[in-house]
């Protein structure tokens, strides 16, 4: 491992440009996992089904796909200083190793993913049924929504619930 002679290796192109576009990619799809697990955002539960190239999937794992893919992001975020410094088998090291702990995961979440891996409201709602006529909300937690205060993340919450209903709503009409 030789260190570069000057400071200029700072201003290279990989970390003046890839590091704010990486951590924004990687923002970009945790921030959103992360609302969804944490149960402010519960509609994707109850979203039309998915359309792939293999069939159309019951129940939608996004947000589990979101969290992997952002913190494989986030595992190789170090190889860009590595190839800043030239350090070549640092690099590689970080693709073939620290990357693939979430990658994995992120491949398979398209199509499954643990019940019991997910957080509570989730593994009941799953319990429930798991279903898109389902409402992914009990009637405790619509009330405790509704009894929030005044803010950006109870609007949030409240606009999820109705969008939920409406998802419910229509899987209901279309299933009967």
């Amino acid at each position: 491992m030789n260190l570069p002679s000057s400071m200029s290796w700072l201003l290279d192109d990989a970390l003046l440009v890839g590091v704010p576009l990486i951590a924004a990619l990687a923002a970009s799809l945790l921030y959103p996992a992360w609302l969804a697990l944490r149960g402010d955002w519960r509609s994707w539960t109850v979203a039309p089904p998915i359309l792939t190239l293999r069939k159309q999937l019951p129940i939608n794992h996004y947000p589990f796909t979101l969290l992997c893919a952002g913190l494989a992001i986030l595992a190789v975020m170090p190889s860009l200083l590595f190839e800043a410094l030239n350090w070549e088998q640092a690099r590689t090291f970080m693709w073939t190793v620290p990357f693939w702990i979430p990658g994995i995961p992120c491949v398979l979440s398209v199509y499954w993913w643990p019940p019991r891996l997910g957080p509570a409201w989730y593994r009941r709602w799953r319990a429930a049924g798991g279903a898109t006529s389902v409402l992914p909300w009990t009637a405790a937690e619509i009330a405790a929504a509704a009894a929030l205060p005044e803010s950006r993340r109870k609007a949030r919450i409240l606009r999820n619930i109705d969008v939920s209903k409406t998802f419910v709503e229509r899987a209901l009409t279309l299933g009967s």
